[in-house]
């Protein structure tokens, strides 16, 4: 009886080994199917996230690994799930991947949309630039899709349409889109003050906000710099994940020559219906 519990428990232990290399040696499988995806996506410029990587079939030797994985076409372009079946070999000691990933949408995958929000919707601002009383540049102007910088001496009244703040001051705009939005991307345009060129945003933060108080509860989702050009080109950032707000405010914390400002300013939800 002795014996027999002996041979049990060397049987037992010898599984256990078995399976402890197997598992071994499917996490050195995922991560060389990841180093393979990672080096395809980049080289084919090919946006992705919640990418996942399984052994789905093989041997000691040859393997297929499933790469399931968001992807997208481009920034604005629609999320879909998409998987792709690779094969990885054993080389020596060393598992091998392909680098070729032939991918095709999954049955259950997501598509999602990207829409415009903030278009038309109320601004307001913590001050604005006006040499007087008809020649002012609003807050409204960065969310009226018009882009025109043709003057300095006359302001949104007279063809221009952007933003800008008093000399020597920093401060925010803030676009409320009167209810709550899973917000996921943002773009902006800088303004340079026409042809006078003597006005731009060079250090901003943008937050989010589901109250609009701005005194601790907002998210900082983005800060960065924007040297300053005479023809500024739209920027824009894409979260990792839609956050929930109504209010979205772009401080300008610091400015080039007499002062800060902004041309346009665009937020983006993330639409999307489960395919069946």
């Amino acid at each position: 009886m002795q014996n027999y519990r002996q041979f049990v428990a060397v049987v037992m232990m010898f599984f256990l080994f078995l399976s402890s290399c197997r598992t071994n040696d499917t996490r050195k499988i995922e991560a060389e199917a990841a180093v393979a995806f990672e080096a395809w996506a980049v080289e084919e410029s090919v946006p992705y996230k919640e990418v996942s990587y399984q052994v789905i079939e093989g041997d000691e030797t040859f393997v297929t690994v499933r790469v399931t994985a968001m992807l997208r076409e481009s920034a604005a372009a629609a999320w879909l799930e998409k998987q792709a079946d690779i094969e990885c070999r054993l080389v020596g000691e060393q598992w091998q991947c392909d680098s070729y990933f032939a991918f095709s949408p999954t049955e259950t995958g997501s598509d999602f949309v990207m829409q415009e929000i903030a278009a038309d919707k109320p601004v307001t601002a913590s001050a604005m630039y006006a040499y007087n009383s008809g020649h002012a540049f609003r807050p409204y102007s960065i969310v009226d899709g018009q882009t025109v910088e043709l003057h300095c001496d006359k302001a949104t009244e007279d063809g221009n349409s952007y933003w800008l703040l008093p000399d020597h001051q920093t401060g925010w705009v803030q676009v409320d889109l009167q209810r709550p939005y899973k917000i996921a991307k943002l773009r902006w345009l800088n303004t340079h003050n026409g042809r006078c060129g003597d006005r731009a945003t060079t250090k901003f933060h943008i937050a989010l906000s589901k109250t609009g108080l701005f005194t601790g509860e907002e998210t900082v989702i983005y800060d960065g710099i924007m040297p300053f050009t005479p023809s500024p080109q739209f920027e824009e950032f894409v979260l990792s994940a839609p956050i929930e707000a109504q209010y979205a405010r772009f401080y300008v914390d610091e400015y080039h020559n007499w002062g800060g400002g902004l041309n346009e300013f665009e937020i983006y939800e993330e639409q999307g219906e489960q395919r069946r």
